[in-house]
């Protein structure tokens, strides 16, 4: 008997046209799920050195008698239980190149613990550098910076002469020196008379900050320290306060030279805002970046003399 031969019927070409195409689709389909996943994770799991950092900048630990660790350590835990990593930076860190970059830090929250004042009979409300006073730098590395004003000489009562003077920077320093502008950032300044003027306040604003608080006199050290922690414990709380109700609540007892916190700018928006979690922050792509900038200050500065080198620098050079 002769062998049976098994034949294969050729499949019609646009069958096999057809697989192939399903076959593109299901590699292209995959292609892209692989491609929005990575794309997800990339802008959504927050990284060391990322956008959930926090950073506490103590410029009045350069002076033993104003360090206050209690302060830092509540300080970081409030913040950290709000979804945030802090970082603390020594008061030898605070320069004017730190100032000059302070926009561009990648932190969520920026609590900076530094001086603060009226440059003398000015509208000027400028903040303490931790970089002593040099007539050398000032005559060459600072010129430019003297002449416009964007500097000062500060000087901080509390210590006797000759080691009491310091660089300070003013509100055209933050206009015209920084690099960068802030993030919708929420800053406090819980310095004396931070917010006495709103020179510094608005300066801060249109440099990107959504919300600037501050103290409308002098302010104790230890009463803007205790304030501050009371504030965060308002604005970092499981459900936030508003800005308007923290600050109210912080007014409602009496503080040292009668002082009072207040908010620039003054509009509804503002009063409303929230602080957002670190947590909801990274969990979405439309959250923006909400740090917070703290600066505090118990020293009220001598700038009468206006550096003493501006007229003779601007004869000089000119």
């Amino acid at each position: 008997m002769p062998p049976k031969w098994t034949t294969t019927k050729k499949k019609p070409e646009k069958a096999k046209d057809n697989l192939n195409k399903k076959l593109l689709y299901t590699i292209l389909l995959s292609t892209l799920l692989c491609l929005a996943f990575l794309l997800s994770y990339y802008f959504l799991v927050p990284r060391s050195g990322g956008s959930l950092e926090a950073a506490i900048v103590d410029q009045l630990s350069i002076e033993a008698n104003l360090v206050n660790n209690a302060f830092v350590e509540e300080c970081t835990s409030l913040i950290n239980a709000h979804g945030f990593d802090a970082k603390y930076y020594e008061g030898e860190t605070v320069t004017i190149d730190f100032y000059r970059n302070l926009p561009s830090k990648s932190s969520k929250i920026l609590v900076l613990r530094a001086h603060s004042s009226l440059r003398g009979d000015t509208t000027s409300v400028d903040l303490f550098t931790s970089e002593p006073f040099s007539q050398t730098r000032a005559e060459n590395a600072y010129y430019e910076y003297v002449i416009k004003d964007h500097i000062s000489k500060a000087v901080f009562d509390v210590r006797p002469p000759p080691n009491n003077t310091y660089f300070a920077i003013g509100p055209s320093f933050v206009t015209d020196v920084m690099q960068g502008e802030f993030d919708d950032s929420l800053i406090i300044l819980m310095g004396c008379v931070s917010l006495n003027q709103t020179t510094m306040a608005e300066a801060l604003v249109n440099k990107g900050a959504r919300v600037v608080i501050g103290w409308t006199k002098k302010v104790d050290l230890s009463d803007t320290d205790a304030s501050t922690l009371q504030l965060l414990n308002y604005l970092l709380a499981e459900n936030p306060y508003t800005v308007r109700s923290a600050v109210d609540k912080v007014n409602n007892r009496v503080h040292s030279y009668n002082s009072t916190l207040d908010f620039y700018p003054k509009d509804h928006e503002t009063e409303i805002y929230k602080v957002p979690k670190g947590s909801n922050l990274s969990s979405t792509l439309s959250s923006k970046s909400t740090p917070i900038l703290l600066l505090t200050d118990l020293a009220c500065w001598k700038h009468n003399e206006r550096l003493a080198i501006c007229l003779d620098l601007a004869a000089r050079y000119s």
